[in-house]
């Protein structure tokens, strides 16, 4: 039995034949189709972006209202506990975003729609990826827009007093 790609091939293949401009412009297609889809299930599923982004919001109200008095006295600079406390769950809610990207791919498998997809003529497997990525993004994007607004109509600047 002979294969008809080296290993050369397979582990470096020549993107100068795939990445002509037809081939892109139909990946960028794929990826804006695939990320609708994502943003029209959303859409259908509100709960997912108002909790992720009211959770945050209530370890903001709950521990800043706590600890709103402790000062951090850091490089001879006093920093109020709500300045350091909205930069880290800014963080965290960018972090805790990160790591909910695989989910709708993994629902889309578990549902039986992932291989539709996968067997559908795309120009790229990279796409659905991409797509995944371009949602997630736009998704953690508007929840820390909606935490700056809140942090700085609370009254924190990021800035040392």
């Amino acid at each position: 039995m002979s294969f008809s790609k080296t290993n050369q091939e397979v582990l470096c293949p020549q993107l100068g034949l795939y990445l002509n401009k037809f081939t892109v412009r139909q990946m960028l297609q794929e990826i804006r189709a695939l990320s609708k889809r994502f943003f029209i299930q959303s859409s259908r599923r509100l709960s997912f972006v108002v909790s992720g982004t009211i959770q945050p919001l209530l370890w903001l109200l709950l521990f800043g209202a706590i600890f709103q008095r402790v000062t951090i006295f850091q490089f001879q600079q006093e920093i109020r506990y709500i300045d350091f406390l909205s930069a880290g769950i800014l963080v965290f809610t960018a972090f805790t975003s990160a790591l909910n990207a695989g989910l709708p791919i993994m629902f889309d498998r578990e549902f039986g729609f992932f291989n539709r997809i996968l067997v559908s003529p795309i120009a790229s497997r990279f796409s659905i990826l991409a797509a995944s990525s371009t949602y997630i993004i736009c998704v953690t994007t508007l929840q820390i827009v909606i935490m700056l607004l809140f942090v700085f109509a609370k009254g924190s600047f990021f800035l040392p007093v």
